[in-house]
């Protein structure tokens, strides 16, 4: 299936590959994201999992809220909700790993 453009005008074969292939994000996790995210209460888990899937798709979504973390010049967070967040820097312009994921209000403590 061909993604069409804005303009209704069908993108080229090699065109939607470019773009599929920069959609589909990378996500290593580390086992200390891991063991934060099985802490989490389980309504926050299922919010982040639509994130993480929008994330994959395209992790310059606005949704989103994409910050850097002033402390740590590589990383950058997502928000999951108003309260929570999850820390992430991009390893290669197709992989970013998650190494934190808590409470806003202790996810910048490390």
């Amino acid at each position: 299936m061909l993604i069409q453009s804005v303009s209704n005008n069908p993108m080229t074969e090699q065109q939607n590959n470019i773009l599929l292939h920069l959609s589909n994000m990378e996500i290593i996790k580390t086992k200390e994201f891991e063991r934060s995210f099985e802490k989490l209460p389980k309504e926050i888990q299922e919010l982040f999992l639509k994130q993480e899937q929008r994330f994959r798709e395209n992790w310059r979504d606005p949704r989103l809220h994409i910050k850097k973390v002033r402390f740590l010049g590589f990383a950058l967070s997502f928000r999951i909700t108003r309260r929570y967040r999850a820390l992430f820097y991009l390893q290669n312009p197709q992989r970013a790993v998650f190494f934190d994921i808590d409470h806003r209000k202790d996810v910048y403590r490390l």
